[in-house]
This record gives C-alpha cells, sequence and structure tokens, in this order.
C-alpha cells in the first residue's frame, strides 16, 4: 500500500477556457510530487504542464499486481504542445532500484536507470541491473507520434542470468535482443 496526502491547498483558476495549475503538491513517505502549469479546456487545446518529484519507486506497484519495486527515483518533466499531439522533455531517474516479479521468478537489484524525453523521442541515456545473479544492460531510443511506435533502436544485452521457468527447468542464459523498427509498426 502507498499512500500520498495533498500538502496545503491546491489551486487551480479556470477563467475564459484557460486551467491554470497555480499550486499541488501531494506528498508521502519518500515522496513528494508538484504540478503546475495550464491547459486550454477546448479540444485539442494548447497545453504546457510541468511535473517533478522524488519518489519511491514502490509507487509502480500500486499499478501492476505482478511487479514490485523500491528505491529512489525522480522525475522532471514538461507536457507541451496539444492535447492531441503533446510533446514531452525532461527525464525519468531511477537509482539503486529493485524490482521482483513471482511468476516468473525475476529479482532485479542495484538498477540504474535514465530516460531522457525530447518532443516525440525518449532515449534510454542508461539502462543496467543485476537480474538473478546475471548483468543486464539496455540502451536506445523510441520516438512515438499520434500514438503509436514510429521509430526505435531498442538493445537488450542480458548475461549469466539464472531462471527457472517453468518449474523444474533450470538455466542460465545470454541474450543479446535488438529491437529496430523505421516508419510505423515493428
Amino acid at each position: 500500500r502507498f499512500t500520498v496526502e495533498q500538502q496545503g491547498v491546491s489551486a487551480i483558476a479556470i477563467h475564459d477556457g484557460l486551467a491554470r495549475v497555480e499550486q499541488a503538491v501531494l506528498e508521502g513517505a519518500e515522496t513528494k510530487l508538484r504540478i503546475l502549469g495550464t491547459a486550454e479546456l477546448k479540444e485539442n487545446g494548447a497545453l504546457t504542464l510541468r511535473a517533478d518529484g522524488d519518489l519511491d519507486a514502490a509507487v509502480l506497484s500500486a499499478f501492476t499486481a505482478g511487479v514490485r519495486a523500491e528505491g529512489p527515483a525522480r522525475f522532471r518533466m514538461t507536457a507541451f504542445g496539444t492535447a492531441r499531439a503533446p510533446q514531452l522533455a525532461g527525464f525519468v531517474e531511477w537509482a539503486d532500484g529493485r524490482a521482483t516479479m513471482a511468476n516468473p521468478n525475476l529479482v532485479a537489484e542495484r538498477v540504474n536507470a535514465r530516460v531522457n524525453f525530447t518532443g516525440e523521442r525518449l532515449d534510454i541515456a542508461r539502462f543496467e541491473a543485476e537480474l538473478n545473479g546475471g548483468t543486464l544492460r539496455g540502451s536506445g531510443f523510441a520516438s512515438v507520434a499520434a500514438g503509436a511506435l514510429k521509430d526505435a533502436d531498442l538493445k537488450l544485452d542480458a548475461k549469466g542470468i539464472y531462471a527457472e521457468y517453468p518449474r523444474g527447468v533450470k538455466t542460465v542464459s545470454n541474450a543479446d535482443l535488438r529491437i529496430t523498427e523505421s516508419g510505423y509498426g515493428l
């Protein structure tokens, strides 16, 4: 269970079809989230919203039943453009994190990751972890336009990963995976 509470009075002013978030702060254990900005209240209205915060990655567990996460994470993000075609600028970073999954049994420790966002593109600046006794590294980029994957070049390198899946079948695996896309669709 993860709890955040509003701090102070949140202020959202609406005038002439424009919503302005003047103050919105949520806090919880090792968590502080702030939101500011404006959004036009019309179809495909312009928006400029800024969200930033520091949090425990355990908050991710509220959105998935199968994965548990922990460790300090932070983000600084601005959404701009229009409601139909938003653009993002900023980053999400997770330092010395831990994530587990029960089925199949996976334990990722010392997770260090940073993803940078620029317009329609995201770049994996850093992704490294120890996974089930082995190492996992990732890199690459992806672009999204009109809600669909447009271009991508994603790489994942796994070395010495122990697994028992299905039950009773024990393996130690190495893998080099690359996913590329140019245009739309994989």
